[in-house]
């Protein structure tokens, strides 16, 4: 699972992959609000259930520490939820691919060559895609938004032919 600064980043600037979000036990996340103000990757925190009190709710727990947060929607001063920025794993993000042509097989198959082809065509990837988490993004940010990572932000791609 990729945690880097490079990474987390470009997941938060990825509104098209944020805005949809759900939070689900197994997921990984930063609190926008302290990455932004402290800078401090050691704060990423995995989601889990919380059953402390007789109920089943999820909570955001830092990975190296005990420190968490129960995710609660019904108060607003409390909406964390508002503020997470997800990490997708790479099986998340190879979720979001739109290809779907029938069974999961052929639609393996078909995500996998589509990828591949287009890795292999693309000429950025050599300076930018350092994890397989960082290329799974970059190319669902270039196949559903037509956005490119230019290594500071996502960019529209200019598709004009000159």
């Amino acid at each position: 699972m990729d945690l880097t600064q490079l990474y987390i980043e470009m997941c938060e600037q990825a509104d098209e992959v944020q805005e949809n979000y759900q939070p689900q036990q197994g997921d990984y996340t930063i609190r926008s609000c302290e990455y932004s103000y402290k800078n401090r990757p050691e704060r990423i925190g995995l989601i889990s259930w919380n059953r402390e009190r007789g109920q089943e709710e999820l909570r955001w727990r830092v990975l190296n520490e005990e420190d968490g947060i129960l995710l609660n929607d019904n108060k607003p001063q409390n909406n964390y939820l508002s503020r997470m920025v997800w990490l997708p794993r790479q099986d998340q993000l190879q979720e979001l691919v739109p290809i779907n042509i029938g069974t999961f097989r052929d639609n393996f198959y078909t995500i996998f060559s589509h990828f591949s082809m287009w890795a292999l065509k693309e000429k950025n990837l050599n300076y930018i895609a350092l994890t397989p988490e960082q290329l799974w993004l970059i190319y669902i940010m270039k196949l559903k938004y037509n956005k490119q990572w230019n290594g500071y932000e996502w960019i529209v791609i200019d598709n004009e032919v000159k």
